[in-house]
């Protein structure tokens, strides 16, 4: 369980580091955080599935 919640924790924040990066040379953060709620969600439905 404990490895799970690494993994997710390394996800995200990969994630979100990406992300804002983009976001950064975009100028639009709203797009940014739909974007990591999509992937959480995506994840969370990946989970389930296993």
């Amino acid at each position: 369980p404990f490895e799970q919640f690494y993994l997710f924790f390394l996800i995200v924040i990969k994630g979100i580091i990406q992300n804002n990066l983009y976001s950064l040379s975009k100028l639009n953060p709203i797009e940014t955080v739909t974007k990591i709620l999509i992937k959480l969600y995506n994840f969370e439905t990946c989970k389930l599935r296993w």
